[in-house]
């Protein structure tokens, strides 16, 4: 059920680039409409660049949006429809299917709703347990706007606080939320994980916007103890896994739009680009999106360093910031790529909208969906320093021979040796097949 819509993209059993069949008027009709829709769509989104960074929209300009984004909706859903595609659905995984593409050293907890109350089910190599007496999802929710709250506290005092008693007393206070968090989603499967290195978390609602490598079981965090890695559901798991079809490519891609409100930007672009070999460079106003998806079809690696953008009341209308205008959720799976690894640099480009069954729409979810295996993102609004520190790490560990998820692992264990406040060290998630 969890992450159905995604599953039935990869699969191909929704084509995001649904073909028309040109000898129909009607299909035709409104398969034109659609191109009109999404060209004022993509000048709408256009108004919110400026040279100081992202202007804030209007109400004007976010009714008129949500409008089109509605309208659009509408027209692919009647494309898929008339082209015989929503018939179609893909399969889900079996419980034996997921437990024989895990490791020995690996586990795979997914979290669900059972009544009120969270379930875990907790799959390795050879065994399967479901684990109850978890909280109810309202408590979950609340623990994780706890975090939230003192990870901005965190954010607000700054790294230059960090080793004053006023940052004593946030660090205090976030791990004591970590803690609580850590007792409720991993203490009672504390006896499931034994031998385990390698944590792949499938989580529900509310969590999906915790920082699960922060949780602090009160003398380690959890990412001091395991790689981890974040999916939408098993099956998801499995098919990502499981997936054969990547073409070989070994070109990196570094895109980069600095402005007044991320001045570090480009020394961020800088370090990766001496420790990756011969990059193409996309930086500043040769960052278009035209430039952007050239480059990416034959990438292997693509990192976008630049200004992310949620909008919780219009997901679909989330993006990253490119030179020339916004690369929205609606535009990122259909980037032909068969790039392996997206990293998302930006600030927030993790968060998402749920809906139904644990669907989400966001950032990440439409880079899965257009084929990515493995997407690092970012949960809140980071900090332009540490985040360049971490970058650097993270990249030095995968030129050393780590998958992206254990390079994380390094360069958050690194990092948070001298911040400690998980505001500075915890802010990015592997996602997908890592």
């Amino acid at each position: 059920v969890k992450g159905r819509v995604l599953l039935d993209q990869l699969d191909g059993a929704l084509d995001l680039a649904v073909t028309v069949d040109v000898e129909d008027p009607g299909v035709q009709r409104v398969a034109d409409r659609l191109s009109q829709v999404q060209a004022e769509l993509n000048w709408q989104y256009s108004q919110l660049s400026s040279e100081e960074g992202v202007s804030a929209p209007d109400q004007d300009w976010q009714a008129r949006t949500r409008s089109l984004e509605s309208e659009a909706d509408d027209l692919r859903d009647r494309l898929a429809t008339a082209s015989g595609q929503a018939a179609l659905y893909a399969p889900t995984a079996t419980i034996s299917q997921v437990q024989a593409a895990l490791h020995p050293h690996e586990a795979l907890v997914e979290y669900a709703v059972d009544g009120e109350r969270l379930v875990a089910y907790v799959l390795k190599h050879e065994t399967f347990h479901v684990q109850r007496g978890l909280p109810s999802i309202d408590e979950v929710a609340g623990q994780s706007e706890r975090v939230m709250f003192q990870i901005g506290r965190g954010l607000v005092g700054g790294v230059e606080s960090l080793d004053t008693p006023r940052g004593n007393r946030l660090l205090t206070a976030i791990n004591s939320e970590l803690k609580s968090a850590y007792d409720a989603l991993i203490t009672p499967l504390e006896h499931l994980l034994e031998g385990v290195n390698t944590l792949h978390l499938v989580p529900q609602g509310p969590m999906h916007q915790l920082p699960f490598a922060a949780l602090y079981s009160g003398h380690e965090y959890l990412c001091e103890r395991f790689t981890l890695t974040a999916a939408s559901s098993s099956s998801l798991f499995l098919w990502q896994r499981s997936r054969t079809d990547l073409a070989p490519a070994s070109k990196a891609v570094i895109v980069g739009v600095p402005d007044p409100m991320a001045p570090r930007i480009a020394e961020e672009v800088a370090t990766i680009r001496a420790l990756l070999p011969d990059p193409e460079v996309l930086m500043g106003p040769s960052a278009s999106v035209e430039s952007v998806s050239l480059a990416a079809r034959d990438a292997s690696l693509i990192h976008f360093a630049c200004h992310g953008r949620f909008d919780a009341a219009n997901p679909r209308g989330s993006g990253l910031k490119l030179a020339d205008r916004w690369l929205t959720v609606r535009e990122l799976p259909t980037l032909r790529t068969n790039a392996e690894l997206v990293v998302l640099s930006g600030c927030e480009t993790g968060r998402a909208g749920v809906s139904g069954a644990d669907e989400l729409v966001g950032l990440v979810q439409s880079l899965l969906a257009g084929g990515i295996r493995t997407v690092v993102y970012s949960l809140w609004i980071v900090n332009d320093g540490t985040t360049m520190e971490l970058m650097d790490a993270f990249y030095r560990s995968m030129v050393e021979g780590q998958n992206p998820a254990a390079a994380l692992r390094t360069a958050q264990c690194a990092i948070l040796k001298v911040r400690k406040h998980p505001a500075f060290w915890a802010p990015f998630v592997a996602g997908g097949q890592a």
